[in-house]
């Protein structure tokens, strides 16, 4: 048998106890939820409002997911692969494993990048095997570009 006691519902044997020990009373009883009124008139439970919360959370964490990680992911493949379609003879790359070198030649239809890491030294690679990629031009520029503000230090 409980009581309601200022919307806690408390059983008799908490209430017994708490009278007989002479201890203060901490509430070991839960609220009862208060219904609400749905459209239709009828009485449902709260956890309907809480229920739509939560998905509305996780469709707000979704979507930060998409614009966190999964786009600028998708952008930064979209720019490497753009890199290995534009290599061309001269240019010089480092590969995944750390090799530098100059590409010697270029086989777009099978992948195929030789590349110069040594004099009279070359080695194939795999597009994908490679990491990075300096057009032939920009390697001079950025050159000259730390030369100019050492001598300006």
């Amino acid at each position: 048998m409980s009581q309601d006691i200022h919307g806690f519902s408390v059983s008799a044997a908490t209430l017994h106890q708490a009278a007989t020990s002479g201890v203060a009373f901490a509430a070991q009883a839960t609220e009862a939820p208060a219904p609400s009124a749905g459209a239709d008139g009828k009485t449902t439970p709260a956890a309907s409002g809480d229920m739509s919360q939560m998905i509305m959370f996780i469709g707000i964490m979704v979507v930060m997911m998409y614009v966190v990680v999964l786009r600028p992911q998708k952008r930064e493949k979209k720019e490497r692969q753009l890199r290995l379609d534009g290599m061309k003879k001269g240019d010089k790359v480092i590969s995944i494993g750390g090799i530098h070198g100059k590409i010697t030649d270029v086989d777009h239809t099978q992948g195929i990048v030789s590349v110069e890491v040594a004099p009279k030294i070359t080695v194939k690679f795999s597009k994908a095997a490679i990491q990075a990629v300096t057009p032939k031009g920009e390697d001079k520029e950025a050159t000259k570009q730390d030369s100019d503000s050492a001598k300006t230090e």
